[in-house]
């Protein structure tokens, strides 16, 4: 939809959705890995994704929810591995 109001201005807001909208829509589940979401948003150059399960859609996730997800991963192992090594 914003892709198409760059293009067309107002025009688009009096159009049907499903006339400017990406289809299929781009989904993933809940157990799809954060990396092949990440991957998908670059992919498919989107900020977000719907999360469905059993075709309902559970969740709306951004690109940076699963960054700062990430994120928070790495700097969890790097802590204990750091706790690790100062223990040994």
């Amino acid at each position: 939809v914003i892709r198409r109001l760059a293009l067309e201005q107002e025009r688009c807001l009096n159009r049907p959705v499903q006339e400017v909208m990406s289809a299929p829509a781009i989904c993933v589940t809940p157990e799809t890995a954060i990396n092949n979401a990440l991957a998908l948003m670059t992919e498919r150059r989107v900020r977000h994704l719907p999360v469905l399960r059993n075709d309902e859609m559970i969740a709306f996730i951004s690109i940076g929810d699963l960054v700062k997800y990430h994120t928070e991963q790495v700097e969890n192992e790097a802590s204990a591995m750091r706790e690790y090594i100062q223990g040994s």
